[in-house]
């Protein structure tokens, strides 16, 4: 998705918008993050050599909530820079 913006001080109403909508989708995906969590399903470690992957796999999910995070925290404070949500 590509939004030209005319102004900076003052975006266009279809920039913001897909701004907005950005934020929704990482927030959706902070949710399924969530889910899995919640759900205890990554808690079981497999035997053998499948540890070493559901290893690997455990950290580049952390690692992927941590930058959601940040990314959605940040976007957040773009779109309402007084705190108000």
């Amino acid at each position: 998705m590509r939004v030209v913006v005319d102004n900076p001080t003052n975006p266009s109403p279809d920039f913001r918008r897909a701004f907005e909508d950005s934020t929704t989708r990482l927030t959706e995906c902070l949710a399924l993050l969530d889910a899995i969590d919640a759900g205890h399903l990554l808690e079981e470690m497999p035997e053998g050599a499948a540890a070493v992957r559901h290893q690997c796999a455990l950290s580049l999910i952390a690692i992927l909530d941590r930058e959601l995070r940040t990314v959605v925290a940040q976007q957040m404070e773009l779109l309402d820079p007084s705190g108000r949500r």
